[in-house]
């Protein structure tokens, strides 16, 4: 993107009171990776991107069908979780909430 059309965006988004919303969902987050990632996002048309977002957030829908619970308030930066590699088959937040439960069930909480 040209930096006449980045300006233009930009201008836009601040017309719609982008910002403003970022921040709003901000407050909404559990951490301050998250809130730090949620203040930076910006719309995008790259195919990859929106997939892997998709991706993920059909993976969150998966596992509070299965009835999994993340342990938010243990973590102080996810930011490790986020960029994990995945193994073959597994991802890394379905691995890291399993291990999450697994500890949580043998810690007795």
């Amino acid at each position: 993107m040209a930096a006449s059309e980045r300006d233009l965006l930009e201008t836009a988004l601040d017309e719609l009171e982008f910002p403003r919303v970022l921040e709003a969902i901000a407050r909404h987050c559990v951490s301050d990776a998250g809130s730090e990632r949620m203040l930076q996002l910006r719309p995008t048309m790259d195919a990859v991107v929106l997939r892997a977002d998709l991706d993920r957030v059909s993976e969150v829908l998966d596992l509070i069908a299965m009835g999994e619970t993340i342990p938010y308030d243990r973590m102080s930066d996810v930011r490790g979780f986020c960029h994990a590699p995945a193994s073959k088959g597994t991802s890394s937040l379905r691995r890291t909430c399993s291990r999450s439960s697994k500890l949580s069930k043998h810690r007795g909480t």
